[in-house]
Parts: structure tokens; sequence; C-alpha cells
């Protein structure tokens, strides 16, 4: 009987349940620990700086600066390269007016490697952001790219009605070049269309506007397009004139100038006046080698090694066709060196993007890990206030269990 009561008094409830507790404890240590261990002292998911917005809107600039010098050099898939970079740059915080610049860039570059469907696909959205942000001058450069890639895909309806769009917009906005470069642009689809005189009509009104200031590949242009339209017709003297015209309402010593004169011999020798002709050949030469403009020099030299030949003085035109071969090789050295510079700024860019896509890559993980870390934690307090729990219950029921034999020893008793 004492050996009972001894078994249940308040000192032997007590042991009780410090062993429960302690058997408690090691399955916490089992359980839980390691979780809780992970989430208290696992590597500190600390996110790396974000670049600021405007770092990753100066570098989709860059790529961009790129896109123009791989076009100036020709070099049309390290366009479309560069462009896409720079696109993989822009979010939603990024301008419009860049989200809309990039986007037709990067439909140009399409379209010059005869990719018009891809081009239309980002130029039509791109036509749309520009107008719902009022930026006009986009506009019209989505105009110009969209009519050029429907008239490559050979939809001409397409393509012309794409060219009124911008020139009402050109008129309505008082913009006296790009008036022109759409009545051009409807000019070559009437020429692909094979309708002559509506060609020419085009042709002859973007000649009746008159700019205050000189454009020079628009003057070019608008004069090799009159001087095709003569042609077509068969109409040298015609020809003859026109650049005449341009001869005398230029200065000879300017590229323009030196392009009118280069067309005047042109003409003067396809009418078989190849005298008259040198003089102009000798002066265009003369401007084109003052202004470095070595593609020109290389194509009027072997025009005038042929105006030569009609001649008969083979030994200038022998010297004429050399000379145009070693500028035609200087343009080739000259754009080859253009396209290195290019593509070392560009890698150069290529290293600033390659950090950023390490840190958002890391800050990926870093957040993944935080996500689990919190989950640890979560599940360590959940198991911890289940023990608790638990433990309590075990207090109550040794408690009760002690209560319950006291009393029946104390009956017996």
């Amino acid at each position: 009987m004492d050996w009972i009561q001894g078994r249940y008094r308040p000192q032997a409830v007590s042991e009780a349940i410090q062993r429960a507790w302690r058997r408690a404890l090691a399955v916490l240590s089992f359980m839980i620990l390691p979780s809780f261990m992970v989430a208290a002292f696992g590597p500190p998911a600390v996110l790396a700086q974000e670049p600021a917005p405007n770092e990753k809107r100066e570098l989709a600039e860059e790529y961009l600066s790129h896109a123009r010098s791989f076009r100036d050099t020709g070099l049309w898939p390290q366009v479309l390269l560069a462009t896409e970079r720079a696109a993989e740059l822009l979010d939603g915080q990024t301008p419009v007016s860049l989200r809309t610049e990039v986007a037709i860039a990067r439909a140009g570059a399409l379209q010059a490697l005869e990719r018009s469907s891809e081009s239309l696909e980002i130029a039509l959205p791109a036509l749309q952001a520009a107008r719902d942000a009022e930026l006009t001058g986009l506009e019209l450069r989505a105009l110009i790219n969209i009519s050029s890639a429907y008239s490559r895909a050979g939809q001409q309806e397409a393509a012309l009605d794409a060219v009124e769009q911008g020139y009402a917009l050109a008129e309505r906005l008082g913009d006296v070049e790009h008036r022109q470069r759409f009545l051009l642009n409807r000019a070559r689809i009437y020429l692909a269309l094979q309708d002559w005189e509506a060609m020419q009509r085009a042709v002859d009104q973007a000649a009746a506007i008159e700019r205050d200031e000189a454009v020079g590949d628009l003057d070019t242009t608008l004069l090799l397009a009159r001087l095709s339209v003569a042609r077509m017709q068969g109409d040298l003297e015609a020809g003859r004139q026109l650049a005449q015209s341009a001869v005398d309402r230029s200065a000879p010593d300017s590229y323009y100038g030196a392009f009118a004169r280069e067309a005047l011999a042109d003409m003067l020798c396809a009418l078989g006046h190849a005298e008259d002709a040198l003089l102009f050949y000798r002066q265009a030469l003369a401007t084109f080698e003052m202004v470095e403009a070595p593609w020109d020099q290389s194509r009027a030299a072997k025009a005038y090694g042929a105006c030569l030949e009609q001649t008969g003085d083979l030994p200038q035109a022998l010297q004429a066709l050399t000379i145009s071969r070693e500028q035609l090789t200087r343009v080739h050295e000259r754009r080859q060196a253009d396209a290195v510079a290019a593509m070392e700024a560009m890698t150069r860019s290529d290293g600033l993007r390659a950090e950023l896509a390490r840190v958002r890559q890391e800050n990926e993980a870093l957040s993944r890990l935080r996500l689990w870390q919190g989950i640890a934690l979560s599940v360590s307090l959940a198991l911890l206030l289940a023990l608790m729990l638990w433990g309590v219950q075990q207090f109550r029921r040794q408690k009760n269990d002690v209560s319950g034999q006291t009393r029946c020893v104390n009956r017996s008793d």
C-alpha cells in the first residue's frame, strides 16, 4: 500500500512528465530541427540590386546605335541581332517611343532580309503604338516601312494604301521631306505594277515639291527616279536636260553636285557625245575624292573608263578601270573596319547584358530560396505548436491517471 502511495505522489508525477518531455524533445530534434536550422541559419537570401530602369534603357539605346552602324555597313543580319538584343531589354517601364523605335528598326532589318511577313508582324503593331501615343514622326517611319514591306511581298494594293496614309499625314504635318519620300515609294510601287504613266506622275509630283533644305539621299534618289522615267520612255534628250538642270542648280564641290555631273556625263555618253561627257566625269571624280566617297568614286571611274573607250583612248580607259577597282577595294576595307568596330562595340554591350542576365538569374534563385526558407520555418513552428499541444495532453492524461489511481487506493483503504 505504501508502495502504491509512493508511486503516485506528486514528485513521481513530475518525474513522469519530465520523461515525456524528454521523449518529445528527441522527436523535435529528429523531425523539425533540420528544417528550423535551414530557416534560421541557412544562407541569407539577400537579393542583388536590380539594374535601374534607366540602365536597361541606356543599354537598349546602345544596341539601337549598334544597329545603325551595322546598317551603314550593309550587315543586315547583325542589324537584326542588335535590334533583337535591344528588344529583350524592354519592359513595361520603357518609354513607348523607344519600344516603337526598336520595333521599327527590327521590322526594317527583316524587310532587308526578304522576310516581309515577319517585318509586317512587327511593323503593324508598332504603327498602332505610335498612333496611340501620338508619335507622328515614328508613325511616318512605320508607314514607309510597311509600304515597302507590302510591296516586296507582292501586295501592291496594300502598299499603296500605306503610302496614301503616310502622304496624307505628312501633308497634314507640313512635312515636305516625307511627302517626297512617300511619292517616291508610290513611284516604285507603280514601277512594280508596270504602270509607267502613274509612275511618272508620282515622280513629277515629288520633283515639283520645293524644300528649304537639301536632303542628300532624297535628292539623288529623286534625280535617279526622273532619269529612270526618261530612259524607260526612250527619251535620252529629256534625261540630259534633267541632268543639266540639276548641274546648273548645284555647287560643283558638293556631293549632290558631283552626282548630278556624273548623271549628265552618263546621258551625254549615251547620246554619243563622249568628248563632252569626259569633263563632267572628271569634275565628279574630283569631288567624290574630296568628300571621301570611295563607292561613288568607283562607280564614276568605271563609267568614265567606258566613255574613254568610246573615244579610243584605251590606256586612259585602263587606268580609270584600275582606279575603280582600287576604290572598290577601299570600300570593302572600310566596311570591314567599320563592321569590326561595330562588332567590338556590341561585344562590350553584350558583356553588360550578360551581367544583367546574371543578376536576374541570381535574384530568381534567391527568391526561390527565400520561399523555401519561409516554408521550412512555417513547418517548424507548426510542428512545435503541435508538440506543445501533445505535451499538454500528456500532462493532463498523466494527471488524470494519478488522480484516478489515488482515489482507487483511498477507497481500498
